[in-house]
């Protein structure tokens, strides 16, 4: 979980530089989760997708929060954001992946990670959309284990 971070402190930093002080990020991570067992590269595309969907042209003050806890085995990391949340027609493609071997129609970015997760890890690991009064959050949800993944 530590070095997905740091990729993602390096991709914030990138987006800060492009969109100066109209965006903002930041981590809630445990101290004692830093050391979980995680799939490299399976936060930055979440992340990334909330900087090109979840916030309209022209809105300011667009806020990403990373933020991780331990649910007794499950490790849960949440990317939420302040921005326009998802669409009726977007939320339904997604879940329309969860239940088809192939996936649903649109982008590629959740549901790739989504499948990755499932064939790594299994049911009921992946991730999901939480519903919130506004914005959104992604849920990934991994079994906790300390140490590097091989």
């Amino acid at each position: 979980l530590k070095e997905e971070l740091a990729v993602l402190d390096s991709y914030a930093f990138i987006q800060a530089m492009r969109f100066g002080d109209r965006i903002s990020y930041a981590q809630e991570v445990p101290q004692e989760l830093l050391s979980a067992k995680m799939l490299k590269f399976s936060l930055q595309p979440i992340v990334e997708n909330c900087w090109k969907h979840a916030f309209p042209a022209g809105q300011s003050a667009c806020r990403i929060m990373v933020r991780a806890q331990r649910e007794g085995g499950t490790l849960e990391i949440d990317v939420v954001d302040n921005g326009v949340g998802f669409s009726p027609e977007a939320k339904a493609c997604f879940l329309a992946h969860k239940e088809t071997a192939n996936g649903g129609k649109g982008g590629i970015g959740l549901s790739s990670i989504d499948r990755m997760v499932g064939l790594v890890y299994g049911k009921p690991y992946g991730i999901s959309l939480v519903d919130v009064p506004s914005g959104s959050i992604v849920r990934i949800s991994l079994p906790y284990e300390e140490g590097a993944l091989s």
